[in-house]
């Protein structure tokens, strides 16, 4: 009885990774570099974040986040883009006809905003909701709940599963994101910086988690999913950012996502619910007038 009874569980579970997944993928965009000459070529990979207002929880700010070094190549000794625009998936798309399944949003003129610890590779920018809406775009927005606590943060061990969703530049399709998922594990949590190697000038230093996994350029900016194996405690959530890939090895380097969830809290944005299951619920305020702020335009909550 017992081993019967343990085939519904296994399934379950089964089921809720493949749900876990297809979140994870509905919320991933795609980063292409766009010339002057219109012509697009992909770049990296972005994802949505959705932050509820304090005034009506079914509203949600909408954010766009990627790695530093896509929006900010500068930050790594790189040449600007002309251009970057974001692919997002339509809702309505019938694969029969020759249509593009696609739809654009340029990221000219947005303010990005990057943590206070210069060699954190996280920039995030708040997208406004009715462009967002107007986009009739199949993309969720990942809650701000699917963040982590900071005890669930620092309780993530080496040898930890994690999946990540990205652009992978040979194959990004035509007429629709196809997000490419990787597994692996978190192979080492370094406690200093580690150098790293840009375009220009002298190495960077950077703060980064290791992970196991063959992660390339395009997946830059992906979010890195921690997912706790079959029978283990604790749930999925929202681990880090795809930063960096070292060279001829399956290892890459992942900014840690906590960096972002404390740049929002010191923003100027009292509408902002910005309480994560398992934190305080006291949230320090902006502390200087020169903080960015974020539009005051939500949009309803897809998930």
């Amino acid at each position: 009885m017992l081993c019967i009874a343990s085939i519904p569980l296994q399934s379950q579970a089964q089921s809720l990774l493949a749900q876990n997944l297809e979140k994870t993928r509905r919320t991933v965009v795609f980063i292409y570099d766009r010339d002057a000459q219109g012509n697009e070529k992909p770049d990296g990979t972005g994802f949505l974040l959705g932050v509820p207002s304090k005034n009506d929880r079914n509203l949600h700010y909408v954010v766009l986040v990627t790695a530093r070094h896509m929006a900010d190549p500068g930050w790594m000794g790189c040449a600007p883009p002309a251009e970057l625009v974001a692919h997002f998936n339509k809702k309505e798309f019938d694969p029969t006809k020759g249509e593009s399944g696609i739809t654009e949003l340029s990221l000219a003129g947005q303010q990005w905003i990057y943590p206070n610890d210069e060699s954190v590779d996280i920039a995030f920018t708040n997208i406004d909701g009715k462009k967002f809406e107007a986009l009739l775009a199949e993309n969720l927005l990942l809650d701000i709940s699917q963040l982590p606590s900071a005890s669930e943060a620092k309780a993530v061990e080496i040898g930890a599963s994690v999946a990540s969703a990205g652009l992978l530049p040979g194959i990004p399709g035509a007429k629709r994101n196809y997000p490419v998922f990787k597994f692996g594990n978190v192979s080492s949590i370094p406690q200093e910086k580690i150098p790293v190697s840009g375009c220009a000038g002298p190495n960077k230093i950077m703060t980064e988690w290791l992970v196991a996994a063959s992660l390339v350029g395009g997946n830059s900016g992906s979010p890195i999913i921690y997912m706790p194996k079959y029978g283990e405690p604790g749930r999925p959530f929202l681990l880090g950012v795809q930063s960096m890939s070292v060279p001829y090895s399956d290892v890459a380097g992942m900014a840690p996502i906590r960096y972002l969830v404390e740049r929002l809290r010191e923003l100027q944005a009292p509408d902002l619910d910005l309480l994560i299951p398992g934190d305080a619920e006291d949230v320090k305020p902006a502390t200087t007038s020169a903080q960015p702020q974020m539009g005051a335009t939500t949009t309803s909550s897809q998930n």
